[in-house]
């Protein structure tokens, strides 16, 4: 594996190609960096702008990301706040609901609302599961992490309410 300075998301090409198939079965255009699963020495995975809600299952996405990393290796999760499951706080367009909800539900993509209406229309639905502040953190742990540090920050719209999030974590031996 070539070194790329860390900062490309290492995922196992089948699992994580599964996952967003089922995600966004017909974005044809969403990519990520794959490497391959021979990959024995990842020291650190970044994940930035909004990806644990196309992940129907945190436990699962969280053991793939354990077993990518070599133990000691880092993870790091920037991503949008649960508050948004009842408020739209980031103006994203989204539906709302039940703090609690474990629904699974169809969306437009976060960016679509910066596209001209024509092409807004053209972009392919995904489907999403937003997760709980306590089922992000236990995910984590209990998929053998050690939570470092949980950072919340305020919403670019309205910054007396929350909107993003940061969680630094470590694989345990």
């Amino acid at each position: 594996c070539p070194d790329d300075s860390g900062m490309a998301v290492r995922i196992f090409q089948e699992q994580l190609s599964a996952y967003f198939k089922k995600a966004c079965p017909d974005n044809k255009r969403l990519r990520v960096r794959i490497i391959q699963e021979s990959c024995p020495d990842v020291t650190r995975i970044i994940m930035e702008g909004g990806i644990l809600h196309y992940f129907h299952d945190i436990n699962a996405f969280m053991t793939v990301m354990n077993k990518l990393l070599k133990v000691g290796g880092k993870m790091i999760c920037s991503d949008f706040h649960p508050f948004t499951k009842i408020y739209d706080v980031l103006n994203l367009q989204q539906p709302t609901m039940s703090y609690f909800s474990t629904d699974i539900f169809e969306g437009e993509m976060a960016h679509a609302r910066f596209y001209d209406e024509e092409i807004r229309k053209q972009i392919p639905k995904c489907h999403y599961r937003k997760y709980t502040i306590s089922e992000i953190i236990n995910s984590i742990i209990g998929n053998g992490f050690i939570l470092q540090r949980f950072d919340e920050y305020p919403s670019w719209e309205k910054d007396k309410l929350p909107g993003e999030f940061t969680a630094i974590a470590k694989k345990a031996n």
